[in-house]
């Protein structure tokens, strides 16, 4: 349900799921594909089709929503920047470094020196400042204009894979949205989940490797 309407992110648009392909294969004697866009009635299963108009248009430069790639950070956004991922204490156990390359300029973030392997984040500054102050740093690696490169050893695993589960999770989904970016927020965090019954792992490596990750919180 993606349209890529930026110059610098339209490429993705080849890699969208169609929306009538989301049910395709899909096979339950217990629950059934809705369609997308529609109110959803829990009392009588009435469904009321939304039927938003289609994000259609020609892509649109980076400039209509307020970036410019040749813009660069001020002191304090390095400052800022830097205190944001200061906090997240898990990167310690396994990031040497983030680098934020803005405006053709780099800007190296000490995590934890004694590790090898770091991560460049080339994006424009605008984005990449109001994803900090709105804590939503995923926009960033969702809007699929961010050029992300890994450095050192990284297991053999590539893009998305590579950032999952020691940095992604963390970073986006327990610190911006949960707020716990500490070993004891994070193992409060944790606790609530367990006491409503929402923590389960499955068989897959995915699932395996994120349990792995937790186990010191849990």
């Amino acid at each position: 349900m993606h349209r890529y309407n930026r110059t610098d992110s339209v490429w993705a648009d080849a890699y969208a799921t169609p929306i009538d392909a989301h049910g395709v294969d899909f096979v339950s004697d217990r629950a059934k594909v809705l369609p997308a866009f529609i109110q959803y009635d829990l009392h009588d299963g009435a469904i009321c089709r939304i039927a938003p108009k289609a994000n259609d248009g020609p892509p649109e430069p980076p400039a209509a929503f307020g970036d410019d790639w040749s813009t660069p950070l001020e002191v304090e956004d390095v400052r800022k920047l830097k205190t944001y991922f200061d906090r997240v204490q898990h990167l310690r156990h396994s990031l040497g470094y983030v680098n934020l390359r803005v405006g053709g300029r780099d800007h190296v973030i000490d995590i934890e020196p004694r590790h090898k392997r770091g991560i460049t984040f080339a994006t424009p500054r605008q984005s990449l400042m109001s994803a900090i102050e709105w804590q939503a740093f995923d926009d960033i690696l969702i809007g699929n204009f961010c050029k992300t490169t890994l450095h050192g050893d990284w297991g053999g695993r590539v893009g998305n894979d590579a950032l999952y589960p020691e940095f992604s999770p963390f970073v986006t989904k327990f610190g911006d949205n949960g707020c716990a970016w500490s070993p004891d927020e994070l193992r409060a965090y944790f606790a609530e989940y367990m006491r409503r019954g929402f923590m389960a792992f499955g068989p897959g490596p995915a699932d395996q490797a994120m349990e792995k990750e937790l186990r010191p919180y849990l």
